[in-house]
């Protein structure tokens, strides 16, 4: 049996800490996988570092419902579709912070002139 995984979609938030928590959507196989984390490492500066899928218990302690090997190849996938995920949320997260500290009519002001500017 061979099973795409192909077509997916992620589900990105950030808490207050500065964790990325990541849901990973399967639609056609109707299966998802949450609770991916992705924090900051503290041992390298810029890298990120991903925990497999987890819950917190009653008593507060990340639990996984399941396994994989560090090695395993869906594992490894889901890894890499984790990390894609958070990437490109902090690219638009950057995207939108610069335009809300953009001065949109001076912006629009200098357009226009370079048009006109090249129109005559």
């Amino acid at each position: 049996m061979q099973i795409d995984f192909g077509h997916n979609f992620p589900e990105v938030t950030k808490s207050s800490t500065g964790t990325y928590f990541v849901k990973l959507h399967f639609p056609t196989l109707g299966f998802y996988v949450n609770g991916i984390r992705v924090i900051q490492s503290k041992r390298n500066s810029g890298e990120l570092v991903v925990y497999k899928p987890a819950i917190k218990d009653a008593n507060g302690e990340w639990k996984t419902n399941y396994d994989y090997e560090n090695s395993c190849e869906l594992w490894l996938y889901l890894k890499e579709l984790a990390l894609k995920a958070v990437n490109e949320c902090n690219d638009a997260s950057q995207v939108f912070g610069d335009i809300e500290h953009m001065d949109i009519d001076a912006e629009l002001s200098k357009a226009i002139e370079e048009m006109e500017g090249k129109a005559s």
